[in-house]
């Protein structure tokens, strides 16, 4: 696996907890924060913990990094849209709330 392909998902995974850790921030501030939501948010960090995990282990074990890189890469992105669903979603019910 490439050092710096590695090294940039990793960074982005990272960037998506601290996204995560502000809106669990918000929402407990707030007072808004629903089961559901927690639910989400929890399932989402779990994810991203295994994706992670998965990184570091085609790092270490010298998998050849073309033929994981698709699917980390489509695994990443999927929670990157759940968490936009999530956003989107407590917009709108905000939005309804006003």
């Amino acid at each position: 696996m490439s050092t710096l392909e590695d090294k940039e998902l990793r960074q982005r995974l990272d960037g998506l907890s601290e996204r995560l850790r502000r809106l669990t921030e918000e929402f407990q501030t707030k007072g808004e924060f629903s089961e559901n939501q927690r639910v989400l948010i929890d399932r989402v960090r779990h994810q991203s913990a295994e994706l992670g995990q998965k990184v570091v282990e085609a790092a270490q074990h010298g998998t050849v990094w073309e033929m994981t890189k698709a699917e980390l890469w489509r695994d990443y992105e999927a929670l990157v849209n759940e968490v936009l669903l999530f956003e989107q979603g407590t917009d709108s019910e905000a939005r309804r709330k006003s």
